[in-house]
């Protein structure tokens, strides 16, 4: 009995082993069925095989636009992520973006927390807007950036540039780190290495440079009021070289040597007893003394040539008193010798 087409009745969910397609085959001039399982075979096998996007190499044409509102995946045979895309985007096998705006690349890269990026393998950025860039580059801190194979950052705010660069065990923030394992972990600190292995100093507020010593720096600034910077080499100077004179209204023999190594006192009259803080040995300390009166003057820790102290010119006059300070304990022990009556 033939059937038209128009006979055949709807589908019936579910499609299963047991539906079978029909249709006419023109060449053999035959009648077939087909199963699902035939189905997929022809699409995707065979000659006049049908080349998808899901089991063969295929060619999506230009000016298409995919749009996805979920989530994009791609596994790979053991069912494991290669490709993900959504508000995070994770490329590599085992790669793991959780935030908004979260990016990792690479195998076993993690990012979580809004606005954080990893990229290299075993590459870790897991708190707000911070960065890794690098096989095992680890941050954990907000807005940190470390760059570099297994550079980390213990502190907010950080910087870490360099192979295994970032403090070993510093929580401080805003410490920058540059260089072969530079692990600079004082607040605020600035530390550079080229010699691949300096320690860790701790510092605040510090900007230091190693590069032939890993715990002395060659050149070390520190900020602050009575901070101490250090040049560990030789300094030439093409121009000048100077301490700014400290130029007071201080009527007495009370200085403080943080101020300027030479310092001009004035309008002194009467006794006074010589007293100075923060000496340091080595140092040399210059005094101009303008006098508005007769001074007797009580140099306590001064020695001077022939053991006699100087007598002061009095009104009127200006007297130089020049100080070398070898021994830094209190006050300070100084040589003195001094230029006297200068009008």
């Amino acid at each position: 009995m033939a059937t038209k087409f128009s006979q055949f009745t709807t589908g019936i969910a579910p499609v299963d082993a047991t539906t079978f397609l029909v249709g006419y085959e023109s060449v053999a001039n035959t009648n077939n069925q087909y199963s699902k399982s035939d189905l997929a075979t022809w699409l995707t096998s065979g000659a006049g095989a049908i080349t998808t996007l899901y089991a063969a190499d295929g060619t999506i044409g230009s000016g298409r636009v995919a749009t996805v509102t979920d989530t994009l995946t791609f596994n790979n045979s053991s069912n494991q992520n290669i490709l993900k895309i959504s508000n995070e985007v994770c490329i590599g096998q085992l790669a793991s973006a959780n935030g908004n705006t979260t990016v990792a690349v690479g195998l076993n890269s993690i990012a979580t927390g809004g606005s954080t990026t990893a990229v290299g393998s075993y590459a870790i950025a897991s708190n707000g807007n911070s960065s890794a860039f690098g096989h095992s580059a680890q941050t954990a801190k907000i807005g940190a950036l470390v760059i570099g194979y297994y550079s980390k950052s213990l502190g907010d705010y950080g910087v870490s540039v360099g192979y295994a660069c970032g403090a070993a065990s510093g929580t401080a923030a805003n410490v920058v780190n540059i260089g072969v394992t530079s692990k600079g972990e004082g607040a605020n600190s600035i530390t550079f290495a080229s010699n691949g292995s300096a320690t860790a100093p701790t510092t605040a507020n510090a900007f230091g440079v190693y590069m032939t010593s890993n715990t002395t720096p060659d050149f070390e600034v520190i900020g602050g009021a009575g901070a101490e910077s250090t040049l560990n080499s030789s300094l030439k100077i093409t121009g000048q070289g100077y301490t700014e004179l400290h130029d007071t209204a201080n009527t007495t023999l009370t200085v403080d040597w943080n101020n300027s190594n030479i310092q001009e006192l004035t309008g002194l009259t009467g006794p006074h007893t010589f007293t100075a803080s923060n000496p340091k040995a080595g140092a040399t300390y210059i005094l101009t003394l303008a006098q508005t009166g007769a001074v007797t003057a009580t140099w306590t820790g001064v020695s001077w040539p022939g053991g006699t102290a100087p007598t002061l010119s009095g009104a009127g006059k200006t007297d130089v008193v020049t100080l070398i300070c070898y021994d830094a304990t209190g006050a300070g022990l100084y040589y003195g010798s001094a230029t006297l009556d200068l009008a």
